[in-house]
């Protein structure tokens, strides 16, 4: 009686094996509406160029579709990401140069050079006579030449990051050290002049000094 009751679980789990696996169901494709308010609902949350937006619906119809999508489908579903982007552009939820000035003023706020700044706003998609008006602008605002604009990132920079007269007053630093700390104003964008002015300041005395004389 064992024998047979081994037997008959044997061919119940071959024959669970053998059936073929359901296919998993077709994934839904989006609607315009339906991308739409993931568009709105981005735009509630973050600020975003028609660029950047654009990029955002169009990686959302990736994942949703999957990797055998058919192309047409696909082709066709970017094109209607980029009008919804291009609508909201005119109804003005989204303003690439309202944006490229904030943001502008955020990163030099936290010590990015202008270079920098340009090399962000690019990468976000945003125009290049609107990356020009949004340096122009963070120019104006400050009533600065350029070079004065990055002084002043620099030295929050320096802060941050503990360099010239804001290093440790128990840290004693040699050649290495220098070196270091222009590699990291140079990858940072600030110009060599900038970079040795701060470093062999000994106070935000010298600092100011040097701001003024530029």
């Amino acid at each position: 009686m064992g024998t047979v009751t081994a037997m008959a679980e044997n061919r119940k789990t071959e024959n669970t094996r053998s059936r073929p696996r359901p296919k998993a169901p077709a994934k839904t494709t989006w609607t315009e509406a339906g991308l739409r308010a993931a568009a709105l609902y981005y735009m509630g949350r973050y600020a975003s160029t028609e660029a950047n937006l654009r990029k955002v619906l169009q990686n959302k119809i990736r994942r949703r579709l999957g990797p055998e999508a058919d192309p047409e489908e696909r082709s066709r579903l970017n094109a209607v990401a980029a009008k919804i982007a291009a609508d909201l552009v005119n109804q003005g939820v989204v303003d690439d140069t309202s944006y490229a000035g904030a943001r502008a003023r955020r990163l030099h706020g936290e010590g990015r050079s202008l270079r920098h700044i340009s090399r962000d706003l690019t990468s976000k998609g945003v125009a290049v006579d609107a990356v020009t008006g949004a340096l122009a602008e963070l120019e104006d605002e400050h009533g600065e030449a350029p070079q004065r604009v990055d002084f002043a990132a620099a030295v929050v920079f320096a802060r941050r990051r503990r360099l010239g007269p804001f290093r440790r007053a128990d840290k004693a630093t040699d050649d290495k050290d220098y070196r270091r700390a222009m590699g990291a104003f140079a990858r940072a964008g600030f110009s060599m002049e900038i970079a040795r002015q701060i470093l062999k300041s000994q106070s935000e005395d010298d600092l100011d000094a040097f701001g003024e004389a530029l």
